[in-house]
């Protein structure tokens, strides 16, 4: 129910238009609420393509497929689209044009994004940027928010990166492989606080010491399977709301 919440209360703010399936026909709404053509180009004025990788294993994207997108740009333009995909390889939002992936130019404030076919459970993504500086992560960074409240924010970053494995007696053979790490983000304090690749009650209470009681008042009304990532969004939704 929270996710849904996040999605309609982004999906909120795009201004609606009527959809087609072309370069020059895709449209985004700035500011001033006009549509204006949307071209994928780099400051040269060249069509921007997704570098290919055909001798590696697996995708670089966040789903097989294209997926409906709803896309708030940092410039402050507007854009919805059923023919777009997030790049975990290159931490890019890509529009897919005759079978080639294109990235924008503009820099993503936050998107959402759906798709035909996702993880049970899942209604949908809803990734922002903005954060403090983490570690190698930069503002620019987007990261998949679990749950969402003035106090108290679940995010996730992920990333894939292309690994070789040496089988015996065959070639080499490269792969995309995911990597992943949960983080709290205290909006109050504008910090960002790691959680681990997997998470644990253990590591949640040391991580957050303000919020121990409450999460121990938590489970023992609510147990959590620290494998379901459901559970861990429903708790921070709680501890958000008191």
């Amino acid at each position: 129910m929270k996710m849904v919440l996040l999605f309609v209360a982004f999906c909120s703010s795009i201004i609606s238009f009527s959809q087609s399936r072309g370069f020059t026909g895709s449209t985004y709404a700035g500011s001033d609420g006009v549509p204006h053509d949307l071209q994928f180009r780099d400051a040269d004025g060249n069509l921007i393509l997704i570098g290919d990788h055909p001798d590696v294993n697996g995708t670089p994207m966040l789903n097989d497929s294209s997926g409906y997108a709803t896309i708030l740009f940092r410039n402050g333009k507007k854009m919805a689209d059923s023919l777009i995909n997030y790049s975990l390889f290159d931490d890019k939002l890509f529009y897919k044009q005759k079978g080639k992936y294109y990235s924008f130019a503009d820099p993503v404030m936050a998107f959402t994004i759906s798709y035909p076919s996702q993880p049970a459970g899942k209604s949908g993504y809803y990734f922002k940027s903005g954060y403090p500086v983490y570690e190698r992560n930069d503002n620019a960074t987007l990261y998949e928010v679990l749950a969402e409240s003035n106090t108290l924010q679940l995010l996730k970053w992920q990333h894939k990166k292309i690994v070789e494995f040496q089988n015996y007696g065959s070639a080499p053979e490269r792969e995309f492989v995911s990597v992943q790490e949960y983080i709290a983000f205290l909006p109050k304090e504008n910090k960002l606080i790691g959680l681990g690749r997997k998470m644990s009650l253990k590591e949640v209470k040391r991580s957050l010491p303000a919020y121990a009681a409450q999460i121990d008042a938590y489970i023992a009304i609510h147990p959590i399977n620290p494998k379901l990532e459901d559970q861990w969004m429903q708790l921070f939704e709680y501890l958000g709301k008191n």
